[in-house]
């Protein structure tokens, strides 16, 4: 049994059935689960496309 079960950006790879039973094995083998997804939506998406333009660089 792990405390503390930490996932980024990886389940957003899976859907379904595959996905429910991903997080029932977490489920089954943490007491805690922190995950960090990105956000599914068109706006997120547009956004992300703009990460290689020279302006949005971070300095």
């Amino acid at each position: 049994m792990w405390d503390l079960i930490v996932t980024n950006l990886f389940l957003h790879h899976f859907e379904g059935s595959r996905l429910t039973a991903l997080l029932a094995a977490i489920a089954a083998r943490g007491e805690r689960f922190f995950a960090c997804e990105p956000r599914r939506a068109r706006v997120a998406l547009a956004g992300s496309h703009l990460v290689g333009l020279p302006w949005a660089q971070a300095r």
